[in-house]
């Protein structure tokens, strides 16, 4: 497998803002199943969106909980430039390491979409995210499972070594549900909860989606914005056909939130001190 040539600042992820309500938007699984997370914090309680993007996540995060202290970090200067521009009440700082410039037990939440698989070390990103943790906090975790042979992905790398995400979206690490498992508990996160994602449809829709993604030499999101600022009547068109198929895809999900044959997993943990 080869080292993604991927560029963080050609694009910016979670820049289109998130009606919690939303069936036929993208985030909107992992928006519910944040909320089911937040929902007993305490009052004025802190939480980190451990890569942010340009905010819309974090943004909808402080619609369900406006009494929360939020804080957005993320790699990338476009998106974090982005985010600030959005919002004034939320704190969105550049991360350029895997040292957090936070102080020990600073948060009582983290969470981290689709980052994990992103970071060159995950076991220094763990330890980092355990040290501003306070205890009994909460670490909601979602991450592909893309080795796992429950999956479309799992079966295309077993069988013939490909790895799409690795050029289309900067994946460094591909885990099976075990694996991920052994490697929270290693770095002393308990696993409190476990949900599932993007099972049969998504994994269709998602691996045809890679493949254009490599035939037309693009990355993530890059594809979809030309989509979404072009004004024709097919743009307009394609973008209709796109809500349908998520909305499709997010009730799927709904009903099969405990199949481990989904492709992505939602995870709560807390830090053991």
């Amino acid at each position: 497998m080869n080292e993604p040539n991927f560029n963080y600042e050609k694009h910016a992820y979670c820049y289109i803002d998130i009606d919690p309500q939303d069936l036929s938007h993208g985030a909107y699984i992992h928006l519910k199943r944040i909320s089911e997370t937040i929902k007993d914090l305490p009052q004025n309680s802190s939480l980190l969106d451990y890569g942010c993007g340009a905010g819309a996540i974090t943004r909808a995060i402080k619609k369900l909980r406006p009494d929360l202290n939020l804080y957005g970090i993320d790699l990338s200067q476009t998106a974090i430039d982005q985010a600030k521009l959005s919002s004034s009440q939320i704190d969105f700082q550049i991360t350029n390491s895997d040292k957090l410039a936070f102080s020990d037990n600073f948060f009582d939440c983290v969470v981290m979409l689709e980052v994990l698989e992103h970071v060159p070390n995950p076991t220094q990103t763990l330890q980092e995210i355990k040290r501003v943790l306070k205890p009994n906090s909460k670490y909601f975790l979602a991450v592909p499972q893309e080795k796992s042979l429950i999956t479309l992905q799992g079966i295309l790398i077993k069988l013939f070594n490909f790895y799409p995400s690795n050029q289309t979206a900067g994946h460094l690490h591909f885990w099976t549900q075990k694996e991920l498992e052994i490697l929270l508990q290693q770095n002393s996160f308990k696993i409190i909860s476990k949900n599932y994602s993007q099972h049969y449809l998504w994994q269709i829709i998602g691996m045809t989606y890679m493949l254009l993604l490599l035939l037309t030499k693009k990355q993530t999101q890059e594809l979809s914005q030309h989509v979404s600022q072009n004004k024709s009547f097919l743009s307009a068109l394609i973008q209709y056909c796109i809500k349908l198929l998520i909305l499709a895809t997010n009730l799927e999900s709904i009903l099969l939130k405990k199949s481990s044959h989904g492709l992505d997993i939602q995870l709560v943990c807390q830090p053991q001190k």
